[in-house]
């Protein structure tokens, strides 16, 4: 229901693939945040800081640009057994309007 909605870059769907987490990357994570927050819906942001800079595991390396950018783009959305068909169509509705 989210595909090719411009800025949004949704997970890989990979063959057997059980999903714990929905992770969308947007550059926008905490407007939308904010925006589904207000709908009544719960997101969450699994890893605010990265690893890196949380624990010295890396070393003293600060060169991981990449991890950085990834931690201040992602947002997981609801994703549960119980979730319903209506409830699916429901986030994906404000996702889609927020991005409008």
């Amino acid at each position: 229901m989210l595909e090719g909605i411009e800025g949004l870059i949704l997970p890989k769907n990979r063959p057997g693939h059980s999903w714990n987490q929905y992770t969308l990357r947007i550059k926008k994570r905490d407007e939308l945040k904010d925006f589904l927050s207000k709908s009544g819906i719960e997101t969450a942001i699994y890893y605010p800081i990265p690893l890196h800079k949380s624990q010295n595991i890396f070393g003293s390396s600060n060169n991981l640009n990449e991890t950085d950018k990834r931690c201040n783009e992602v947002l997981s959305i609801p994703i549960y057994p119980g979730l319903s068909g209506m409830e699916r169509e429901y986030v994906a509705s404000k996702i889609k309007e927020f991005f409008v």
